[in-house]
This record gives C-alpha cells, sequence and structure tokens, in this order.
C-alpha cells in the first residue's frame, strides 16, 4: 500500500499535467489564422544605360614581335694579304657612315701587279702601232699586184688576221690592267653605308685570305620588326599604302608611354616555324635615333621582343562595345520602353576592349550598363538618373588588341 505522501505527490503532478495540457490547447484554439494575400507587385530594377553610336572604325592588332635588321651585311676580304691598317672606328658597337675606310690590306703586291699590266698594255699597243705600218705596206703590194683575188686571198696579203690578233692583244691587256687597278682598289675595305658594327673579326697584322670574314655589319638607316599575326586575323590588315602608322613598344625597357613609329610593309608569304601564325613586317626609319630629328626616341635593339600595333581595315558603321557590355552567348542588354530588351549581336570583330557590332544594336538605343539581378526579356526597369552618355565615350580609347 502507498503512503498517504506518495498518494499526495502523485496527484499533485497529475493536476500540474491537466492544466498544462488544458493551456495548451486552448492557446492553439485562439491562434489566429495566417490568410494568404494578394502578391505584392516587385519593384522595377534601377540600372544605368548609354546611348549606342554607330560610326567608322580602324581598330588594330597587338603582336608581339622581334626586332631585325633590315640590311645586315656579313663583311668579307676580296683580296689575301696582311691586314696593314685598321681604323679606330671598326670596332664592335661603332657606327660608321657610308664609305667610311675600315681597313686596309698590304697593296705592294698589288701595286707591282698594275704596273706589270700597264707594261703588258704599252707593248701590245706598240705592236698594233707596228701592224698598222705593216697593213699600209702590204695595201700598196697589192694594188701592185694588179691581179683579182678571192676573198680569203684578199684578207691573207692584206695581213687582216695579224691585225685582228693585234687588236685583240690590246684589248686583253686593257682587261688584265682594269682587274690589277681593281684588285689594288680593294686592298682598301670602306663601309658599304652607314651601318652599325656588331663584330670584328680580324686583328691588324693577321694574313687574311679572299672571302675571309672580316666583321658584321648592319643598317642604320632602318630596322625591320617581324611579327606574327593569327591566319584569320591577315585578312582585316589595311594595305600597306592606305594603313596608319604601326606602333611598337618595348614595355620595361623604355619609359612609360614611349613608342615608334612604323610602317606596315608587307606579310610574308609563310607562316612562323614555331607559332604557326603569319609573319609580318614593319619597317622603321632611323630605329636608333642618330638622326637629329628623332632626338628624344627610344633607340631600338636587335633581337628584342616588342609589341606592336598592326592597324586594320575601316569598320563602316559599326557600334564599338567596350567588352565589359558584351553579355552571355553573344547578347547586349538594351532598356526598351521601361524594359529590359536581350538583343543578339552579329560582331564582325573583337579586341582585347571592344568588340565591333555589326547588327543587333542601333544608333540612340539605350544600353544598359548596370549588372542586373534577375535577367530577363521584358523586366521592368527604371533610370537611376536621367543622364546618359554615348556608349563609345563609356570607356577611354584603348590601342590595346586581342591578336587571339
Amino acid at each position: 500500500m502507498f503512503s498517504a505522501k506518495v498518494i499526495k505527490s502523485i496527484s499533485i503532478s497529475l493536476a500540474i499535467f491537466a492544466g498544462s495540457a488544458g493551456l495548451i490547447s486552448l492557446i492553439f484554439a485562439t491562434e489566429p489564422e495566417a490568410k494568404r494575400e494578394a502578391a505584392s507587385k516587385r519593384t522595377a530594377m534601377l540600372v544605368e544605360v548609354t546611348e549606342v553610336v554607330r560610326s567608322d572604325y580602324q581598330p588594330h592588332i597587338v603582336a608581339m614581335a622581334t626586332v631585325v635588321p633590315a640590311q645586315r651585311l656579313h663583311l668579307r676580304s676580296r683580296v689575301a694579304g696582311k691586314v696593314v691598317s685598321l681604323a679606330d672606328s671598326f670596332m664592335p658597337g661603332a657606327y660608321v657612315a657610308a664609305n667610311q675606310f675600315l681597313l686596309s690590306v698590304d697593296p705592294a703586291d698589288y701595286r707591282n701587279q698594275v704596273l706589270q699590266q700597264e707594261s703588258e698594255l704599252a707593248q701590245a699597243e706598240a705592236a698594233l702601232a707596228i701592224e698598222m705600218g705593216e697593213q699600209k705596206l702590204a695595201q700598196q703590194e697589192y694594188k701592185s699586184l694588179n691581179r683579182e683575188l678571192s676573198a680569203a686571198q684578199t684578207a691573207l696579203v692584206l695581213r687582216e688576221p695579224q691585225l685582228k690578233i693585234a687588236q685583240a692583244r690590246v684589248k686583253s691587256a686593257r682587261a688584265s690592267l682594269a682587274q690589277a687597278e681593281l684588285q689594288l682598289q680593294r686592298t682598301e675595305i670602306k663601309a658599304p653605308f652607314n651601318a652599325h658594327v656588331l663584330d670584328r673579326r680580324v686583328s691588324l697584322g693577321a694574313e687574311i685570305g679572299a672571302g675571309d670574314a672580316l666583321g658584321e655589319l648592319v643598317s642604320t638607316e632602318r630596322y625591320w620588326v617581324e611579327a606574327t599575326v593569327p591566319i584569320n586575323k591577315v585578312r582585316w590588315l589595311a594595305n600597306h599604302q592606305d594603313a596608319s602608322p604601326v606602333r611598337i613598344y618595348h614595355r620595361g625597357a623604355w619609359a612609360n608611354g614611349s613608342f615608334r613609329e612604323g610602317r606596315l610593309l608587307s606579310v610574308v608569304g609563310a607562316l612562323d616555324d614555331n607559332t604557326r601564325m603569319a609573319r609580318v613586317l614593319v619597317e622603321v626609319e632611323d630605329p636608333l635615333a642618330l638622326n637629329p630629328l628623332s632626338a628624344g626616341l627610344p633607340a631600338m635593339m636587335l633581337g628584342t621582343f616588342v609589341s606592336c600595333e598592326l592597324p586594320t581595315i575601316t569598320l563602316e558603321q559599326v557600334v564599338r562595345l567596350p567588352r565589359k557590355f558584351l553579355r552571355k552567348n553573344d547578347t547586349a542588354w538594351v532598356m526598351s520602353e521601361g524594359k529590359l530588351s536581350i538583343r543578339p549581336l552579329e560582331i564582325q570583330f573583337k579586341d582585347a576592349d571592344y568588340v565591333y557590332v555589326k547588327s543587333g544594336l542601333e544608333s540612340g538605343e539605350s544600353l544598359v550598363v548596370s549588372d542586373l539581378s534577375r535577367v530577363r526579356e521584358g523586366a521592368e526597369l527604371r533610370l537611376t538618373s536621367a543622364a546618359s552618355s554615348p556608349v563609345d565615350d563609356s570607356v577611354a580609347d584603348s590601342r590595346a588588341i586581342d591578336a587571339l
């Protein structure tokens, strides 16, 4: 049997439980019921727009390039002998003018050859003079014969073969003398053009043979910049006669903003062996800035890697759209009558900063330049401000163009 104390505790616990259950039932019974109301209208998205403008543009294709000489000469001797004189300017790194003396080979032997050939010419001319006298005697004897002879006999009587031999010997002697004089001239070696000396391979007193290498010269009048361009971009390059100047940059080596200008020379009809891209030649006048007119311009160095901006043909009546405003799947967002219009674009050309749109956008339309949280055709839009600027002015004019 339970004690009275235990029974009393159980009774109190049951009373508390029953009271709690009743209170909970009352709360649920009197809770207000939520009712579905009509969905509230979504607020139109705030956007910024800029005006679309059609115009003519001439983009540029940026390509990596290498500076190479337009004219390189491996200087060689055309005569053999001992080097008896060397110009101080004939050393690596020096600049020499056209026809400037570089070195000379001992001319003694060649002077003697000239004297010998002069002597032989004098003998041949004397022999010809004697033969001319014999000719007159032969003509007198022929007249005294007073008889008709055949053409062959007449030629023998008049000593025509002897005259031809004497004349031929004079011509040969003159040619030999001219050759000896030419060899004597070749003992003095001069620069064939305004040049930069890259290498000298001979020393004073050295014995050299005909054809031996003496040094290496490159013309200072012009350099070539050999660029590589993807094959699919070649058709966009402007004609070299009509093209605007090519800008050449050597970032990191030249001061910020410094560049050289060149002329688009030609598209080489062969691919680069390493990159398998088309080769394009650009010509730069006075690359070392030696002319006073080039003062202040950076000097170019052979073998360096540079970047150049190659002008394309003019794209007529296109929209130049900054790349950041090109949306997914080559589309653009346009605000038309307060609603979003997703426009598919026909892109004519792309560069690093812009795409050039042939169709899909028209002048005067409002291009959405803001990022949207909900991209849906016909979505409600409203302007953050009434002002807008043309799309072409929204980004500073860029000359950095993608060559891919």
